[in-house]
């Protein structure tokens, strides 16, 4: 069988049962040289595929593209293929004060503000994440030094609508939308991003693990553009000891 998008099959993978997945194609080669046995798979569309020797099994890095419908494709095929565990690696904007630039956030739950989600499971389903994998997510990141925050994420399909960021073209906001940054603050969640909530679910109500890291690049209490400062490189070039006892 030829995963209909991904564009490969359950031999090219090798066995490999867990798999970093990232937004951004370019970051797939990033993460794949921090192994010293890597190998490029596929690259069809939003999605580049490398494999990676870590200990005596193989890890997939996979691209999801931006948002819900892409990160389900991804999550849907390689579940077909053999992946049951997924650790999703990105950006966020902060939305709470007490979260700096610079700082990770571990997702516990997302609000459920995608479509995609809805495909899966009703509204009422929570969108949680495995919690042995955020233990041991926050353990390793201790141990790194490196400070991190567990809580809520709000998860859209729209980055500035959806956000309600006003920099949009015609600087229009629905009216369901209004005061929404405000309320998720008040109700203490932690930042905005646009696929947990797909990626949760998913993985919940098929039965797999999944969990959720993201570097924070602004924090919008301040600015709405994103700051040179970030952790994501580190997260990279920590990764393996960030995926230690997980994968």
């Amino acid at each position: 069988m030829t995963a209909f998008h991904l564009s490969i099959n359950q031999k090219d993978l090798k066995n490999s049962n867990f798999a970093i997945l990232v937004g951004d194609p370019n970051r797939c080669q990033l993460l794949a040289q921090e192994f010293n046995q890597h190998i490029f798979i596929a690259y069809n569309r939003e999605f580049c595929i490398y494999l990676a020797k870590y200990k005596n099994s193989y890890i997939t890095i996979a691209s999801t593209g931006i948002g819900g419908p892409s990160t389900a494709i991804c999550i849907e095929e390689l579940a077909m293929l053999g992946v049951k565990k997924f650790l999703r690696i990105g950006t966020t904007g902060a939305i709470a004060s007490c979260v700096k630039v610079g700082d990770i956030i571990i997702t516990e739950g997302s609000v459920r503000l995608d479509g995609t989600s809805l495909s899966y499971a009703p509204l009422s389903y929570p969108a949680v994440s495995d919690s042995l994998m955020n233990s041991k997510l926050s353990f390793n990141l201790d141990k790194l030094k490196l400070k991190h925050h567990l809580g809520i994420t709000a998860s859209t399909d729209s980055f500035y609508r959806g956000q309600e960021r006003y920099d949009n073209y015609n600087k229009y906001i629905l009216p369901k939308l209004k005061d929404s940054l405000k309320m998720w603050r008040n109700l203490n969640v932690l930042n905005f991003e646009m696929e947990s909530s797909s990626l949760l679910t998913l993985a919940r109500s098929m039965g797999l693990k999944a969990a959720c890291i993201t570097s924070v690049i602004l924090n919008r209490f301040d600015t709405e553009s994103k700051a040179d400062i970030t952790k994501l490189d580190l997260i990279i070039d920590n990764i393996k000891n960030i995926i230690e006892e997980i994968a």
